[in-house]
């Protein structure tokens, strides 16, 4: 499990580092690094998202925290409800008062002792990133069946969305995902997985799953299953 405290801690940071007067919409699109409106209203929710789980981090390790917890995520809930994306950005930042960092810092050291996990570098997630679209385009220029070629593109672009969410949705979902191509990969009729293996998508898409999971592996105690793609697909790191 990764600290959703301190990710939800370094996007509260950024915020009050925006200028009051700036427009709601041009802030959270700075701090969240979105591509369009839609992409936009999609990644507020995950924030909302985030308070929520880092929440159920603290006091599933530390229920005496429950008063500081509630402190911040209703400070947070009150700055989406009083500012609407045309409004100032003062009037979001308003709530997010001394406390409700500082409890966030207290909480993001508390979930770093007990379940220690390294942030992962932008070269790492860059590099993968580019793997898995690599392995889509061989994906897609592929005489695979179809069906396979829709399903497993599907999967592995919910992947790119969960890397460029990482500030928000950690590394736990990236590896999520990645799990979810194997098993999927893993369920397909052995005549499939064959053409898979012996095509160039095949080969691609293992040596980005196994990044993803020798990734998990070193950033955690997070047992890999990157072996069971290996074997069914070859490739390598």
């Amino acid at each position: 499990m990764d600290n959703a405290a301190a990710r939800l801690l370094r996007i509260l940071q950024r915020a009050k580092e925006v200028n009051g007067e700036t427009q709601c919409r041009k802030a959270w699109e700075s701090i969240l690094t979105t591509q369009s409106p839609i992409d936009l209203v999609e990644k507020l929710g995950k924030v909302m998202a985030l308070s929520g789980l880092a929440a159920r981090q603290i006091t599933s390790i530390h229920p005496e925290e429950g008063d500081a917890v509630g402190h911040w995520q209703r400070a947070i809930l009150n700055g989406f409800h009083s500012s609407a994306l045309s409004s100032k950005w003062s009037e979001f930042n308003k709530h997010i008062d001394t406390h409700t960092i500082n409890y966030l810092k207290s909480h993001s050291r508390l979930l770093e002792y007990e379940k220690r996990q390294d942030d992962v570098s932008l070269e790492t997630l860059e590099r993968i990133k580019e793997l898995i679209q690599t392995s889509k385009n061989e994906l897609i220029n592929s005489d695979l069946n179809i069906k396979i070629k829709n399903l497993l593109n599907e999967r592995l672009t919910d992947i790119i969305s969960s890397i460029e969410d990482y500030q928000i949705t950690g590394f736990d979902d990236v590896f999520d995902r990645a799990n979810i191509v194997i098993a999927q990969i893993l369920q397909l009729p052995e005549q499939d997985r064959n053409d898979l293996r012996e095509s160039g998508a095949g080969e691609k898409i293992s040596t980005a799953m196994n990044v993803i999971t020798t990734t998990a592996e070193t950033i955690s105690a997070t047992l890999s299953i990157g072996n069971a793609i290996t074997k069914l697909l070859g490739g390598n790191t």
